[in-house]
């Protein structure tokens, strides 16, 4: 009776911890499938394909796309691609997704900051002053690749973030 017990706490132990896992991306996991995505999500659909789902979205104050890609109807990449005009708020915009990318993601294991000093704020905005923002990090966590670039040049703010699944070569 007593080992019965046992099992059963354990088998109650792993199923909690598996539910309360990390999400690999928002809401969701990779091998998620296109309904479960689309059940999650809050932008408006604005290409639905078998391979692929893209949303109109907002992220830190930028109107964004959020595009999901499928391997056999299995979540394996997701990512968010900004194109917007600069105007008076895309500096702070810009800032405030890259601060918070390094605050939820640490310290990048590959950096490359093209142009000038990263270690300020205000060398950043120099920088992005005279249009020549070149940027590109990189950061893993134990499911996920993270990649960040943004660049600003001819009066246009270009971000992309792409979350893939580790060991995932599409």
């Amino acid at each position: 009776m007593k080992r019965g017990f046992t099992l059963f706490l354990l088998f109650v132990f792993l199923l909690t911890n598996l539910s309360l896992a990390a999400a690999d991306f928002r809401d969701l996991n990779w091998g998620a499938n296109p309904s479960e995505v689309k059940k999650s999500e809050d932008g408006k659909l604005i290409a639905d394909a078998s391979f692929a789902l893209i949303f109109e979205t907002t992220l830190s104050g930028f109107k964004a796309k959020r595009a999901y890609y499928f391997d056999e109807e299995r979540l394996v990449t997701a990512l968010y691609s900004i194109e917007e005009p600069i105007n008076s708020q895309t500096y702070t915009n810009y800032n405030n997704l890259r601060e918070s990318l390094f605050k939820k993601y640490g310290k990048p294991y590959l950096f490359f900051f093209e142009n000038g000093d990263s270690s300020s704020e205000a060398s950043r905005k120099v920088v992005f002053d005279n249009g020549e923002i070149s940027e590109f990090v990189s950061w893993r966590t134990e499911r996920t690749e993270i990649t960040y670039s943004a660049e600003n040049h001819d009066d246009l703010m270009i971000i992309n973030i792409i979350y893939a699944e580790l060991g995932n070569s599409n």
